[in-house]
């Protein structure tokens, strides 16, 4: 598995995970602002997220640097940080 950035629109960046095995894509907070920090050494991606992201006028995601388990996606919070400016 392979951590992966791409650059958006604005310079934005988007963290994925890309399997070697097959080339499958898979967006790790979707289309949001986020930019991966290497590995832990359990073996799980480390991805900061730069601002919060929100549904129905609720944060359903906090800003923060968070250990994503690279098969189940499960995002664990490690750090709150300051949210960083959109463009």
């Amino acid at each position: 598995m392979l951590l992966a950035q791409w650059s958006g629109e604005c310079e934005s960046q988007t963290a994925y995970f890309v399997s070697i095995a097959d080339g499958k894509v898979r967006g790790i907070f979707g289309a949001s602002d986020s930019t991966g920090h290497g590995w832990t050494k359990d073996g799980r991606a480390r991805v900061r997220l730069d601002y919060s992201i929100f549904a129905k006028n609720r944060v359903r995601v906090r800003a923060g640097m968070y250990d994503v388990d690279p098969l189940t996606l499960k995002r664990t919070l490690e750090k709150r940080v300051p949210q960083r400016p959109h463009c």
